[in-house]
């Protein structure tokens, strides 16, 4: 019986993280520059959570609150994807000057906005 359940666990798994894995591995891979902007978009989640984490376990009050707590998370993601967002459009427009750059690595079209979107997501979801 044991073997069955992990089976089903890990075609769960499959089913629900495929077609990202599969975009993933198969388009931002292959080019340095998404994987460059989802790295920068997981680990700016990352620091959020964080900074979420920090704030609950200072703050004594609301380590026993779960509506303060949440809040405090929220805002704390939104804060930080406001922040990531300035930055993303601020090193596209510097990164779209240099000729050679723009050229050969372009982060200014669809798939870089859709790399820091699934990035963002997925460590959300893990």
């Amino acid at each position: 019986m044991l073997i069955e359940s992990q089976i089903l666990h890990y075609s769960n798994l499959i089913v629900a993280f495929g077609p990202s894995c599969l975009f993933v591995g198969l388009y931002i891979l292959t080019r340095p520059q998404l994987f460059v902007v989802s790295i920068a978009s997981a680990a700016i989640y990352l620091l959020s959570f964080a900074a979420a984490a920090i704030v609950r376990l200072t703050v004594f009050p609301l380590q026993s609150n779960f509506l303060f707590l949440s809040i405090i998370t929220v805002v704390s993601q939104e804060a930080f994807r406001l922040q990531y967002l300035k930055y993303y459009f601020l090193s596209r427009r510097r990164f779209s000057v240099i000729a050679v750059n723009a050229v050969l690595y372009p982060i200014h079209d669809l798939p870089s906005a859709v790399a820091a979107g699934l990035s963002w997501g997925i460590a959300n979801a893990i």
